[in-house]
């Protein structure tokens, strides 16, 4: 057994084809060629909060929030799709409870590996402290503007969608959330095929520049831990409704692997709301070693929202439902956030909030242990949500299906056979 290295969890997937190409590129027609050839393979990676797209001779893939907006066919549809999962008012109370209780845990665990003291800061004055701070309105304009809708447009995905008016006829959709199709009572599997197909031949045509999609190839990475079924959906949308030549289908680790310049290792890749392990030898992602985590970074910035609400957050007009207000809160968790256990004391931060169409607005919040805390629980997963069941989800075999000759019931019936021959 090879030794297992950590590779990086967001590995970009389309170096080793650029270092190919680039290492062989000549005069001679035939090399020549095989790079036009590359130029037209793309590679798609789908996630619950981004989708990331792009040629394979790209440096970096192009990025954008994987989401919808439909307009709305009456008034009585407002389904809005919040990245931050709200909750419903009956059960704030019990959650906050719930939460203050296992909040001592990560305390104790702050407190045992830090090698010097610190004075404890109480969290009544902390509050206190911000409560008064006074917020600063800026000359500047604001960096968002609200996205156009004359003429309306059927349907706005990525940014577009997110930076529509509240007012807007449109309702908010999120094809993917946890990994798996989001299929819930008002989105069916078949409107979720309609999303992807939207959002997919909506991303290639004005990024990519591409309208006739039939000379291009598509390189599809799926998790480690993947339905078939659903698989089988994405490909057919790939195919059959963008008419696609070809579509290649890969594991994101094992893509991982290659691009990092390794054949074997451990890949931990840390989603927006699902953390995925496995490991990888040879080029052969293990069965046995994949997990899939349910929670991710979003759940860390609802931690985090969480707690800076304790002590006191200052933009008292953040608003949950608001999605722009939600960006803003994922933005305060990646500039704010980190693990140096080292950093201790009460810290002063600014921030800036860009209302759209209107000036810029500073603020600042004191925080303690805050920035610690939130990512923290990620190795107390019980702070983040109430486990209503199994949190750890491994490789299982699936129900067969009869137009895959090669599903979990027939491989291993197959190997009975063998065996017994």
């Amino acid at each position: 057994m090879a030794e297992y290295e950590i590779a990086s969890s967001e590995p970009n997937f389309m170096d080793s084809a650029t270092e190919f190409i680039e290492s062989n590129q000549s005069s001679d027609p035939i090399k020549f060629g095989a790079e036009n050839e590359a130029k037209l393979v793309l590679v798609l990676q789908i996630g619950s909060a981004n989708l990331r797209l792009g040629r394979v001779t790209d440096s970096v893939p192009e990025v954008i929030p994987h989401v919808i907006a439909y307009k709305q066919r009456s008034k009585s549809e407002t389904v809005d799709e919040t990245l931050l999962y709200n909750l419903e008012e009956e059960n704030i109370n019990k959650y906050n409870e719930w939460r203050e209780e296992h909040l001592g845990e990560l305390l104790s665990f702050i407190q045992e590996v830090r090698t010097k003291t610190t004075n404890t800061v109480l969290p009544k004055r902390l509050r206190e402290k911000n409560e008064t701070i006074a917020p600063t309105e800026l000359s500047e304009p604001s960096e968002i503007t609200s996205t156009v809708i004359n003429p309306p447009n059927k349907f706005y995905i990525g940014e577009d969608a997110l930076h529509l008016s509240k007012k807007a006829p449109y309702s908010i959709h999120w094809p993917i959330k946890r990994g798996r199709f989001n299929v819930t009572a008002t989105q069916s599997h078949e409107m979720v095929l309609q999303s992807l197909e939207d959002i997919w031949g909506r991303v290639v045509a004005d990024l990519c520049g591409i309208n006739e999609f039939g000379e291009y190839k598509v390189l599809l990475l799926i998790p480690d831990l993947f339905d078939r079924t659903e698989v089988k959906s994405m490909v057919d949308v790939l195919l059959t409704r963008l008419k696609f030549g070809s579509v290649a289908i890969q594991q994101s680790s094992v893509c991982a692997m290659y691009s990092s310049g390794i054949s074997s290792g451990c890949i931990v890749d840390v989603g927006d709301q699902t953390i995925s392990v496995c490991c990888v030898e040879d080029g052969i992602s293990n069965p046995n070693t994949r997990l899939r985590l349910n929670y991710g970074g979003n759940d860390v910035t609802r931690a985090f929202w969480w707690l800076i609400k304790q002590s006191g957050f200052p933009y008292k007009n953040w608003d949950i439902t608001d999605r722009v207000d939600r960006c803003l809160m994922d933005e305060l968790k990646e500039d704010m956030c980190h693990l140096d256990m080292e950093l201790t004391g009460v810290k002063e931060y600014p921030f800036r909030v860009n209302p759209p169409d209107s000036n810029a607005i500073q603020f600042r919040i004191f925080l303690y242990d805050e920035p610690i805390l939130a990512p923290l629980t990620f190795f107390c997963p019980s702070f983040i949500t109430m486990v209503t069941g199994d949190n750890c989800i491994s490789h299982k075999i699936q129900q067969p299906h009869s137009e895959d000759y090669l599903d979990d019931m027939n491989l291993l019936e197959t190997k009975k056979d063998l065996v017994s021959g």
